[in-house]
């Protein structure tokens, strides 16, 4: 599910407004095949990475590319991140490479963010560290 929600974070990251999940019957059919039983598992990671999908809407369609977050990652490059807005509310997607890494980058805000998927911590005075062991993802709301 972390790779699938990753692949999709990424791609909103550099400005796509949609995205089209290829084969779907793989998920089902060809898992049930493979392992027997799973078919259920595998699809609720599309199913949920599809919900998220559906909670950013607004967000994704509301601006063109989302703004840049300067992000300080170990190793260099390899945390990228956006900041989203509509309405007066913002999020903040963030995702990497693949690699073990961290990385810092600082937003102020009245309130601190929230990470929906516990990769990002604040630090205080508008610092964040996302933090990852692999392909991993995160929104902060």
């Amino acid at each position: 599910e972390e790779e699938i929600r990753s692949q999709t974070i990424t791609d909103l990251l550099y400005g796509a407004k949609g995205i089209i999940f290829y084969s779907h019957f793989d998920v089902t059919t060809k898992i049930e095949e493979l392992m027997p039983g799973r078919s259920k598992t595998e699809w609720g990671k599309v199913v949920r990475v599809a919900a998220l999908l559906k909670e950013l809407e607004s967000f994704i369609m509301s601006c063109g590319l989302p703004e840049s977050l300067r992000i300080d990652s170990v190793p260099a490059g390899e945390v990228i991140g956006g900041v989203f807005r509509h309405n007066g509310e913002v999020r903040i997607l963030l995702v990497n490479t693949g690699l073990k890494c961290r990385g810092t980058f600082t937003f102020t805000s009245e309130k601190p963010f929230r990470s929906k998927y516990g990769r990002t911590r604040f630090l205080g005075e508008g610092r964040y560290e996302f933090t990852a062991d692999a392909v991993a993802s995160d929104v902060l709301y």
